[in-house]
C-alpha cells in the first residue's frame, strides 16, 4: 500500500513523465507526431471555410533527479501547421511556432507522505499573432480536435502545490491544493481593416483542490481522481489605433473526474477500462450574470491493453468513444461539439536505455458549430523515444 500512496502523490503534484523511474538521474522523452484532419463539408471561421487542418509535432520532456527527495522536469513542443480552405478561398494559413516551456520541480518535505510543487512557465511560445495565425490558433486550440499541440505562448506564470496521502482501511488517498499565477501577454498583434490592432490579455489566477484514490478489488486495482478548478477574473484589452476597449470576464468553475480499472489477465500484459468527465458551468461577463449557453462538458470512456511478456517487443492498442459538447454560446470551430470513436495500434520496442514506441491512430466522428455539422475523419501517424 505504500507503493500506491507514493503514485497517488505523484499523480496529483506531477506529470506522467515525473512519475517514470530514473535509470540514473536524467530521463529524457520526445516524440513526433503528424495529425490530419479532414471535414467532408467545410466549416465556416469568419468568411473562410476550413476544409482539413494538418499538424506536424515534436514535443519534449526532460527529468533530472535532484538528491534523493526531488525532480525537476521541463515539458515543451515545437510544431508546424496547416489550415486548409475550401476551393477557391485561397491559400492555406500556416503557423510554425513553439510553445511555451513548463518547468516543474517535485519533492517529498517532512515525510514520505508529504508532497511539494512548484512550476514556472517560461514563455518562449508563439505571441503577437497575424489575423491568419490567429485563424491557426483558433482551429487548434478546439478540445474537439484534441490537436497533439493546441497551444502556443501564453505568457510568463507560475505556481504552488501541496499534496498529501494517507490509508484508511483498503483505501490508499491523496488530497492535493495548488495555485497557479499567469502574467499578461499579447496573444495578437494584426492589421484589421487597415488599422493596428493589439490585444493584451491579463488572466486570473487558477486555484484547484483534487482527491485521488485507490484500492484493489480482487486481482484488480481501481483509481479514481477528482478535482475541481476555479478561475479568477480575466482582463482583455484591445486597442484598435488609438481606441481601447477594454472587456472582462471569469471562467466557471470545473469540475474533473476520472477513473480507471487495471484488469489482471493471464492474457493481456496490461489491460485498462478508464473514463474522463470533464463539466465546465458557464462564465460571467462584466455584470456577473452567467452567459447563457457558455458551459459544456465532455465525456471519454475507452480502453487500452497490450500483450506480450515485459520487456519484449509487444504491440498494444485501444479504442475510445468521445463526446463533447460544445458551447452554444459561441458557435465556432474553436468550441464545436464533436462524436467521434478512436482507434489506436502500435508497436513498443524495448532497449535496455529506451523504450521506442510507433503507432496509428484514426478517428471518426461528426463536428457540429450550431448552423454547420460535417463528418469528420482524422489519421495520426506516432514515433515516441523515452529514456530510462
Amino acid at each position: 500500500m505504500k507503493a500506491a500512496v507514493g503514485v497517488l502523490l505523484v499523480t496529483l503534484a506531477s506529470s506522467a513523465l515525473a512519475a517514470q523511474p530514473l535509470a540514473d538521474r536524467l530521463a529524457t522523452a520526445s516524440a513526433v507526431s503528424f495529425t490530419t484532419w479532414r471535414f467532408a463539408t467545410p466549416l465556416g471561421l469568419d468568411s473562410a471555410a476550413v476544409s482539413s487542418v494538418q499538424q506536424l509535432a515534436v514535443p519534449y520532456s526532460f527529468r533530472v533527479a535532484v538528491g534523493s527527495s526531488w525532480s525537476v522536469d521541463a515539458t515543451g513542443a515545437i510544431s508546424r501547421t496547416s489550415v486548409g480552405l475550401a476551393s477557391g478561398q485561397g491559400d492555406a494559413r500556416e503557423l510554425t511556432a513553439l510553445s511555451d516551456v513548463r518547468v516543474r520541480a517535485v519533492g517529498r518535505v517532512f515525510s514520505d507522505r508529504l508532497l511539494a510543487t512548484f512550476s514556472a512557465n517560461l514563455p518562449i511560445g508563439a505571441t503577437g499573432l497575424s489575423a491568419e495565425e490567429l485563424d491557426v490558433l483558433r482551429v487548434v486550440a478546439a478540445p474537439a480536435l484534441q490537436m497533439p499541440v493546441a497551444g502556443f505562448g501564453t505568457g510568463a506564470g507560475g505556481g504552488a502545490g501541496m499534496a498529501y496521502a494517507w490509508q484508511a482501511g483498503s483505501w490508499s488517498l491523496a488530497t492535493g491544493a495548488s495555485y497557479e499565477y499567469r502574467g499578461a501577454y499579447q496573444p495578437v498583434e494584426a492589421r484589421i481593416l487597415g488599422a493596428s490592432t493589439t490585444a493584451d490579455l491579463q488572466p486570473g489566477g487558477t486555484v484547484r483542490a483534487s482527491l485521488a484514490a485507490d484500492r484493489l478489488l480482487g486481482e484488480h486495482r481501481f483509481s479514481v481522481l477528482m478535482a475541481v478548478d476555479v478561475f479568477g477574473q480575466d482582463r482583455f484589452d484591445v486597442r484598435v489605433g488609438g481606441l481601447t476597449t477594454r472587456s472582462t470576464y471569469t471562467l466557471g468553475p470545473m469540475v474533473s473526474v476520472a477513473g480507471q480499472l487495471e484488469v489482471a489477465s493471464t492474457h493481456f500484459r496490461d489491460a485498462r477500462i478508464y473514463f474522463s468527465e470533464r463539466s465546465r458551468l458557464p462564465y460571467t461577463g462584466r455584470d456577473g450574470a452567467a452567459v447563457r449557453g457558455s458551459g459544456g462538458s465532455s465525456l471519454e470512456v475507452g480502453a487500452m491493453g497490450s500483450v506480450g511478456r515485459t520487456g519484449r517487443p509487444a504491440p498494444f492498442g485501444s479504442v475510445a468513444l468521445h463526446f463533447d459538447s460544445g458551447l452554444a454560446s459561441d458557435p465556432s470551430i474553436t468550441t464545436a461539439a464533436m462524436t467521434m470513436a478512436r482507434v489506436q495500434v502500435g508497436y513498443e520496442l524495448p532497449s535496455r536505455r529506451s523504450l521506442f514506441r510507433p503507432s496509428l491512430g484514426l478517428n471518426f466522428g461528426r463536428i457540429d458549430i450550431g448552423e454547420q455539422a460535417s463528418a469528420a475523419v482524422g489519421v495520426q501517424l506516432g514515433l515516441s523515444l523515452r529514456g530510462r
